[in-house]
């Protein structure tokens, strides 16, 4: 039954998921189809070179354009759509139309709030990995690889940096949606105007954790003298300050909190649902 639960709710997310990953993998494919390299313009007799020509007819250039804006939107469709299905089904199925038969089944609630919080998993786990693989086809060309770096993956910097981030973006994408979830919880034990308390509430609570976030941060630079120069005005080149492996013990200690705070909803969740489920 547990698994059985895990499948269901995949199949509602994944049907447009798919849609989204299989669209941002075509958009990455033209793009490096359609990738380019310019020829230098010489601008004085000492050789100094100042911007170039396109090597590619201006129908190409156009194509390249666009498929850069759709790998833009893809990565955010993606994520957005990942989230929204999540909490749709979550509550279809634990307040919606859904939900009388959800209940009626023969698992207990925390039984139940596992499975979803195993399909959150697997679903997040699923979007990252997507993402992945599109950045390594992209880093294939060298306008690729200056599209990824511009969304923070330096390909000199070293294999630890890359994982960080990753397993970074994924406890916070993990959060947004365990935040989400909450705020439904909480909106729908009201009588009235469920769907705008729940709102609410879920905003409260990733706004809550963002202040958290900050005096946590704070609180570390007191006790690490390196972190302070994210609270400080540096001279000189900021490149000798946010090197990967600052960079990278900043992200281990975001992602730290993160996990803490993920951790904190997942219990508090299991706990609201134990006192009991109150259906449309």
């Amino acid at each position: 039954m547990f698994t059985n639960l895990i499948k269901y709710d995949l199949k509602f997310i994944f049907k447009t998921v798919n849609v989204y990953i299989t669209l941002l993998f075509i958009s990455v494919i033209l793009y490096n189809l359609t990738s380019y390299d310019y020829t230098p313009t010489i601008l004085d007799a000492n050789g100094q070179v100042f911007g170039g020509d396109p090597d590619a007819p201006i129908f190409i250039q156009i194509l390249h354009s666009i498929s850069y804006n759709a790998v833009i939107v893809m990565l955010v469709a993606l994520i957005l759509n990942a989230i929204v299905r999540t909490w749709i089904r979550f509550k279809s199925s634990i307040y919606g139309d859904e939900s009388y038969l959800t209940h009626t089944l023969p698992v207990n609630r925390q039984t139940l709030w596992l499975s979803k919080l195993a399909s959150l998993i697997i679903v997040v786990f699923s979007v990252i990995i997507s993402i992945t693989i599109s950045f390594c086809i992209l880093s294939l060309t060298s306008s690729g690889k200056n599209l990824i770096s511009s969304l923070g993956f330096d390909q000199h910097a070293p294999v630890s940096y890359t994982f960080t981030f990753l397993f970074c973006i994924f406890v916070e994408f993990l959060f947004i949606i365990l935040c989400g979830i909450t705020g439904i919880i909480i909106g729908n034990r009201s009588n009235r105007h469920r769907n705008l308390y729940s709102i609410l509430f879920g905003f409260a609570i990733y706004s809550l954790s963002a202040l958290f976030l900050l005096g946590y941060i704070f609180l570390w630079s007191c006790l690490d003298s390196s972190i302070q120069s994210l609270f400080t005005i540096q001279d000189g080149n900021p490149n000798d300050i946010f090197t990967p492996s600052f960079i990278t013990k900043i992200l281990l200690g975001i992602s730290f909190a993160y996990t803490i705070m993920s951790i904190i909803l997942v219990l508090i969740n299991n706990k609201l649902l134990k006192q009991g489920v109150d259906v449309d």
